[in-house]
């Protein structure tokens, strides 16, 4: 089928039958074929299952691959995050998708390092969802995945079967679970810095090492008083205090019996008399001689005490002496 030159063109295009829902291209100067990219209900698909290619690239300073939100009915006046995505390559280092407001949301770089989110904004998680859903990671040493056959550790993956998760690794199964609740089940035994390792709970740990001297506490009560010690040798006499006050005086004594006893001698045995004047019973005695020269002996007598005169004989005449005698109570 002929089809009319365009404007600038230097000869006339033939084309033979082409396939339908293809884009048409020029296969030369003045033929025209069918493309990779076909167009089928507004869904374009580039190559064919059986050939290679099909891929799509764009170039230019602000080149980039744009998908618009598929609810959208036309291009908003002033697009919001999310209205549409771009995924673009700015200098060659890194592949970044980019929304509006937000900026870059994801980003690759060519060394196979991913970031999710950014500083600025809120979010930069990643959720993996489906019956085989999980996340997973391989050791970094690994040059090329296991033709045949997975060991322990090639690769772990994180997922949630039941509510729970669990990390997972070839051959071994779940070597770690952790329930909703924070609690944490391990498979294997606990290691320590120190290399040991635990398998079974204990309440009590061993002895650790004693701790540096803690600050002195606060007084403690005053305990019960100790034993009596022995006693100490007696020391020297203190100087001697001031008289105390005086006591209340007593009851009265029984009475006190007082005689005297004048006859004439001239050497009263005052203590004989007295004897024989108190019965034996003698509390004091006291002899007295006479002064008086013209009088007759004679005594006086109080209560506890006596007093008593004689004749001295002078100028004549017999000598009479006293002998006072304060007796004790019969």
């Amino acid at each position: 089928m002929g089809l009319p030159a365009i404007a600038n063109a230097q000869q006339p295009v033939q084309t033979t039958a082409g396939t339908q829902n293809f884009i048409a291209k020029f296969d030369g100067p003045s033929s025209i074929i069918d493309s990779a990219i076909q167009e089928t209900g507004r869904s374009v698909t580039v190559g064919t299952f059986a050939a290679s290619g099909g891929t799509i690239m764009t170039t230019g300073l602000t080149n980039g691959f744009q998908f618009v939100r598929r609810n959208a009915t036309s291009w908003p006046a002033s697009p919001a995050a999310g209205d549409s995505y771009v995924w673009f390559n700015p200098d060659g280092s890194s592949a970044h998708l980019w929304t509006w407001g937000t900026g870059d949301l994801l980003t690759v770089t060519s060394g196979a390092a991913m970031t999710l989110g950014t500083a600025a904004h809120a979010g930069g998680y990643m959720v993996a969802v489906g019956n085989g859903s999980a996340i997973g990671f391989a050791r970094r040493t690994m040059t090329a995945w296991p033709a045949a056959t997975y060991a322990p550790g090639d690769v772990y993956y994180w997922y949630s079967p039941d509510g729970t998760a669990r990390l997972y690794t070839s051959v071994a199964g779940d070597v770690l679970t952790v329930r909703s609740n924070g609690e944490m089940d391990l498979v294997g035994p606990l290691r320590f810095a120190d290399g040991t390792m635990q398998t079974t709970a204990t309440l009590q740990g061993p002895q650790g090492q004693q701790g540096p001297q803690g600050a002195q506490g606060p007084q403690g009560a005053t305990g019960a008083p100790g034993a009596t010690g022995a006693t100490g040798a007696t020391g020297s006499r203190g100087l001697t205090g001031a008289t105390g006050a005086t006591g209340l005086t007593g009851p009265a004594g029984p009475t006190v019996h007082t005689t005297a006893y004048c006859g004439p001698t001239t050497a009263l045995d005052a203590t004989a008399a007295c004897s024989s004047a108190c019965g034996g019973s003698v509390y004091s005695q006291t002899a007295g001689f006479s002064t008086n020269q013209y009088q007759s002996c004679y005594v006086t007598s109080e209560t506890g005490s006596c007093s008593g005169s004689g004749f001295n004989g002078i100028g004549g005449g017999t000598p009479f002496n006293t002998a006072c005698c304060v007796c004790r109570p019969h």
